[in-house]
């Protein structure tokens, strides 16, 4: 383990630039009441978690801001230090104690020492007051602790004993240490796991986030690749997608390995994301122009049953520019898939084992446009007369959809 940092020092090395915020990082989400509890930890001596750190002689060219801050340019040649652990941490302390970079929103507010509040172990004596909330003969700027000038002039009208209560505090913040551990490697594929399982044994990312994390690299970023997809698909009435990370995750596994299950999903490696992106991308937005053209799909609201994309995304998923033209028969095969899957609730439970299947279907037909597709039985298992047909249900939408799609039905 590193020596332990003091709360100047970690400041000074996120101001100098050599402490920054890796693409792949959540942003910063506490709230300022979280920061003001942070700050009451410290002043209380009481332990606030290990930071992690990844240094690097190779500077990434994606970076995050930290917080409302812009952090500067690295004063000094490589290497640098990212954060894999402590962000919300670090982040709440620099905007705290910082002076000298202004921030680029309006979110944050200063925290303030509350010299009326008792010392009692379960309350907190620091408060994010906005200007006007401010009593001065009450609440002292926190922000003046580490600036001489600045707590000098803060505290030259205060009698003798609330000074010495300002002193006692100031001294807590200045010897405080904050544990650290850096860890060293140039392979990027051990950052990304590293990032992972420290968030797994801490705060849980959702699958997502993780391939996220293994799927980075510094010119891909997986949340960036959908988000610019998400205004592709806007146009189709499809922009609820994105907002779908398990079916997004299904159709990048179906993509590249065939299969949809969880462990399929987490075994994904990032090369394999990033080298088929194009692919998976040209595959969704394919599925989406055909359910719009041949369907009547007009949102996306309006399936049934979401999971149907994940194995036509695999029919239209190439690197050609044109994309996957169909055959009449391949046509043909697709809607007969279509409304046997939705009128057969084939979605509706056994859903990996089912895409994996129909995955390889659709992978044959798109081959081979003559191949004869092996369809799901014929049958209907939405019973008509006695089914609920609540708004918004898989029945009711797939109704909807039957009295309003185009052309004939082939079943």
């Amino acid at each position: 383990m590193a020596d332990p940092l003091t709360i100047r020092r970690l400041v000074d090395r996120i101001t100098s630039g050599d402490i920054r915020i890796p693409a792949f990082q959540r942003d910063f989400v506490w709230e300022n009441e979280q920061v003001a509890f942070l700050l009451d930890s410290i002043y209380k001596s009481f332990p606030i978690g290990t930071v992690i750190l990844w240094k690097t002689d190779a500077r990434l060219t994606s970076e995050k801001d930290l917080g409302a801050f812009k952090l500067p340019e690295p004063g000094k040649d490589y290497p640098v230090n990212y954060v894999l652990d402590g962000q919300q941490r670090l982040t709440s302390l620099f905007s705290t104690f910082q002076t000298e970079l202004q921030p680029q929103s309006d979110d944050w507010i200063d925290i303030y020492f509350d010299l009326s509040a008792s010392d009692n172990v379960q309350e907190s004596s620091f408060h994010a007051l906005q200007p006007e909330e401010v009593d001065n003969s009450r609440h002292f700027p926190v922000k003046t602790l580490f600036d001489t000038v600045e707590y000098r002039r803060a505290t030259k009208d205060l009698d003798e004993d609330t000074l010495r209560r300002v002193d006692d505090m100031q001294a807590r913040f200045k010897e405080y240490l904050i544990p650290n551990e850096t860890f060293e490697s140039s392979d990027r594929n051990k950052v990304a796991i590293v990032f992972e399982r420290i968030n797994r044994a801490g705060t849980q990312l959702d699958v997502f986030e993780l391939l996220s994390a293994w799927s980075w690299s510094e010119d891909f970023d997986l949340v960036q690749k959908f988000s610019e997809l998400q205004e592709k698909i806007a146009t189709h009435g499809f922009d609820g997608l994105v907002d779908d990370k398990d079916l997004q995750l299904r159709i990048c596994a179906g993509v590249i390995t065939g299969e949809t299950s969880p462990d399929k999903i987490l075994d994904l490696q990032g090369e394999d994301i990033r080298n088929q992106f194009v692919k998976i991308e040209n595959g969704i937005l394919g599925a989406i122009d055909f359910l719009s053209r041949e369907v009547g799909v007009a949102h996306f609201r309006m399936l049934p049953f979401p999971g149907i994309l994940v194995p036509l995304s695999c029919f239209f998923a190439t690197t050609k520019a044109d994309g996957v033209n169909y055959t009449t028969n391949q046509k043909r095969d697709l809607l007969r898939w279509f409304w046997r899957s939705v009128f057969s609730r084939r979605f509706s439970s056994d859903v990996n084992e089912r895409q994996a299947t129909d995955i390889t279907e659709m992978n044959r037909l798109r081959d081979n446009p003559n191949y004869q597709m092996k369809l799901p039985r014929a049958e209907v298992k939405i019973d008509f007369e006695k089914g609920n047909f609540a708004a918004g249900n898989a029945n009711s939408k797939s109704l909807v959809l039957l009295l309003t799609s185009r052309g004939p039905h082939s079943f």
